[in-house]
C-alpha cells in the first residue's frame, strides 16, 4: 500500500559482504528531498527507558538503585533517580544524576543496524549549586569515547542543553549489539555524590528509505551541539 514503510533489506555479495548505497548518493539524495520540502518523521530507536522514568519514584524524592530498567551503573555506585528533589527534569518526571554516592555512570546494549548512522541524543544539566568540575560528562559508544561534555558550574536552577553526537553500528551485516554508556568525568571538588544529571536519552537513525519514494525520511535534527 502507498505511504506503508518495508523494512530496509541488504543482498549479500559474493563474497557474503553486504553491499550499501553510497553514503555521499544517500546525503546527496537526502539534500534534494530536504529542499523539496519532504516530509520529517520522529522516532526514538531501541532505547530503553531513556527519560529515566521507572522504576517511579515519589515527587520531591531521590533513591538509589542496583539497577534499573535497560541500564545497568559501572561500578558500585548505582544508579540515582531523582522526581523533582535537586532540581526539574527535562522532560517526565524523572532524571538521574551520575555522582551518586560516588563517582558513578550507568550503560545500556541497545540493538543497531551494522555500519548504519545513527544519532546519539541525551538532555545534560549541571547539578544547581555545584562548581563546574562536579559537572563533566563522558560519553562512549561501543567503549570508545565519542563526547565530552562540561564542565559547567550549576546555577540556581537546572539548565538543561540538548546534546548529540553521530555514531556507527557494530558489525558487518545485520543487526549487532552496541553499548552506549555515560559517566561522570570531573575531579568532583564538592564530593563525589553531586552532579552531572542526565535525561531523554535517544538513539535516532540518521536517515531510513521510505517506500514509494526516492527520499529518505529525515527525523528531528538536535537543537543543540556538543559544544
Amino acid at each position: 500500500m502507498k505511504g506503508k514503510r518495508r523494512a530496509a533489506t541488504r543482498h549479500p555479495d559474493a563474497a557474503g559482504s553486504c553491499k550499501r548505497r553510497a553514503r555521499t548518493i544517500a546525503l546527496a539524495t537526502a539534500a534534494a528531498c530536504l529542499m523539496s520540502g519532504a516530509p520529517a518523521a520522529a522516532a526514538p530507536y531501541d532505547i530503553v527507558n531513556g527519560g529515566f522514568e521507572d522504576p517511579d519514584i515519589a515527587t520531591r524524592t531521590w533513591k538509589y538503585f542496583t539497577s534499573i530498567p535497560g541500564w545497568t551503573p559501572i561500578n558500585g555506585c548505582g544508579i540515582e533517580i531523582q522526581n523533582h528533589a535537586a532540581g526539574s527534569p527535562h522532560e517526565g518526571d524523572q532524571f538521574v544524576e551520575l555522582n551518586s554516592q560516588c563517582k558513578s555512570g550507568l550503560t545500556q546494549t541497545v540493538e543497531a543496524e551494522a555500519q548504519g548512522l545513527f544519532i546519539l541524543s541525551f538532555w545534560f544539566s549541571p547539578r544547581p549549586g555545584t562548581q563546574a568540575e562536579d559537572n563533566k560528562l563522558k560519553v562512549l559508544w561501543n567503549g570508545e569515547p565519542v563526547a565530552t561534555v562540561g564542565p559547567e558550574p550549576g546555577g540556581s536552577g537546572t539548565a538543561w542543553s540538548h546534546r548529540y553526537v553521530a555514531v556507527t553500528g557494530t558489525g558487518s551485516c545485520g543487526w549487532a549489539p552496541n553499548t552506549v554508556t555515560f559517566k561522570s568525568a570531573g575531579s568532583n571538588p564538592s564530593g563525589g555524590g553531586v552532579g552531572v544529571y542526565l535525561d531523554d536519552v535517544r538513539v535516532t537513525p540518521a536517515f531510513q528509505a521510505a517506500d514509494d519514494s526516492e527520499c529518505p525520511v529525515y527525523y528531528d535534527a538536535p537543537s543543540g551541539g556538543m559544544g
